[in-house]
């Protein structure tokens, strides 16, 4: 089953970057209330996270090196990814994301409105 989701996921991943994205020089694509199946799916497709380096799903934003994040945003090439949080991070630190000189892309899951899924194991 996870095998399927993660299929599914990739085709969608690259028919938005096909169908949205027309400068593929430099954008940076941030997920915001996906659940936690897309993002292996993401590690799986081309579609590489900004840093360089896939971290743990769940991420507070507050604790994010801020330094080392716009580093990476600033020096990303090609469409990548990132977390929503790692967008808040740089909103928090950066007054003017045309440093970066890259399209931003706010992907919103529009299937859960003004709700965030979690991911709980059950016993």
């Amino acid at each position: 089953m996870a095998s399927m989701v993660t299929e599914v996921y990739q085709l969608m991943i690259r028919r938005l970057v096909k169908e949205k994205v027309t400068d593929s020089s430099s954008a940076i694509l941030f997920f915001q209330g996906f659940p936690d199946e897309l993002y292996p799916a993401l590690q799986k497709s081309e579609v590489g996270h900004f840093c360089g380096e896939m971290r743990n799903i769940n991420i507070d934003y507050r604790n994010i090196d801020a330094g080392r994040l716009i580093q990476h945003f600033i020096t990303s090439k090609g469409v990548c990814w990132g977390f929503y949080e790692e967008l808040i991070a740089l909103a928090n630190t950066l007054n003017d994301f045309s440093v970066g000189n890259k399209g931003l892309f706010i992907i919103k899951n529009n299937m859960f409105d003004d709700f965030y899924p979690i991911t709980v194991p059950i016993d």
